[in-house]
């Protein structure tokens, strides 16, 4: 049986190719996905639904691994997403964000366990508000 950073990174690897249904080959069925957005999901569809909405709304998507640890069962990713607002963003409260054409890096951590040799529960946190401002929908503060 894989370990659980060897499957962090192939689930890395399969979301940066965009091949969500070899992301979502590694969870559990009744999967729990926490995000910061959306709360709490559970199920392998509803959380293959929150990524597909991200990739369809950045197609050149990209999570660069900034840092990596390891305890257990458990992987902690620090990460920055990279991508391109060109599509719709449907956001959880059904409202759709219209592309913006801008090119954003937020940064966020995934915090990953493991049942089985498949992804039970997965932890997302990133700053909302970083996001939406990097999409022009907030404005910059300065402090």
């Amino acid at each position: 049986m894989a370990v659980p950073r060897e499957l962090t990174n192939a689930i890395t690897t399969a979301y940066n190719a965009h091949e969500l249904s070899k992301v979502v080959q590694f969870f559990k069925p009744d999967i729990v996905l926490i995000t910061p957005d959306a709360g709490e999901l559970k199920g392998r569809e509803q959380a293959a639904e929150y990524h597909r909405t991200f990739l369809q709304a950045f197609p050149d998507a990209k999570v660069e691994v900034v840092a990596k640890h390891d305890a257990g069962d458990t992987t902690i990713d620090e990460w920055i997403f990279h991508g391109t607002h060109t599509g719709p963003l449907q956001v959880p409260s059904g409202e759709t964000i219209p592309a913006t054409g801008k090119r954003i890096s937020v940064r966020g951590v995934d915090v990953v366990s493991y049942a089985g040799g498949a992804v039970a529960r997965h932890h997302m946190y990133f700053d909302q508000v970083q996001f939406l401002t990097a999409l022009g929908l907030m404005p910059v503060v300065q402090s």
